[in-house]
């Protein structure tokens, strides 16, 4: 179950980052599961602004402490950031979160969900794979061999059990 929250929960963040949106306070409380469909559903968009992209940067403090990207800061200084950048680190937080309350047996594909979050909350904004590139990590690439999974651009880690759906 948690695989599947969790690339839920990136194609969430995919669809909104798609659509110019940075939600701005990511953190498991703004994270609902309907248990009877096991569907995961972003809530809470109140300091949620429209964004021209990636490149698009802001000023201040937003968030949550604790779920605040290390750029944001939390000393008040005046500091500019990306708040796409800052929902992927956000979003790797919350993915952290989710393993660690998974009681399911280590599998590749939790695995391969706790190498994305390690990539996402990287304390580089630059090196933070977008939400696109975290998907593809899930996605068996057509151009690797077979047992191998893609990673973004060009990166692969060997895998003995190619997952050929996202389960718990």
């Amino acid at each position: 179950m948690a695989a599947n929250l969790g690339r839920q929960l990136l194609e969430a963040v995919q669809f909104m980052h798609m659509r110019g949106v940075a939600h701005r306070d990511l953190k498991p409380e703004n994270v609902v599961v309907n248990l009877d469909m096991l569907q995961l559903f972003i809530i809470d968009y109140d300091l949620g602004i429209f964004m021209e992209g990636r490149d698009e940067v802001v000023h201040g403090y937003v968030g949550t402490d604790g779920f605040t990207a290390p750029e944001v800061g939390d000393d008040w200084k005046e500091r500019y950031y990306s708040p796409i950048a800052a929902d992927l680190w956000t979003t790797g937080k919350v993915l952290e979160f989710l393993l660690s309350r998974s009681n399911g047996p280590k599998s590749p594909v939790l695995n391969l969900l706790q190498l994305i979050s390690g990539l996402l909350l990287s304390d580089d904004p630059a090196q933070r794979p977008g939400a696109d590139i975290a998907l593809a990590m899930f996605s068996r690439d057509a151009t690797t061999t077979p047992g191998r999974l893609a990673i973004n651009r060009g990166f692969s880690i060997q895998s003995t059990i190619v997952p050929t759906r996202i389960c718990c």
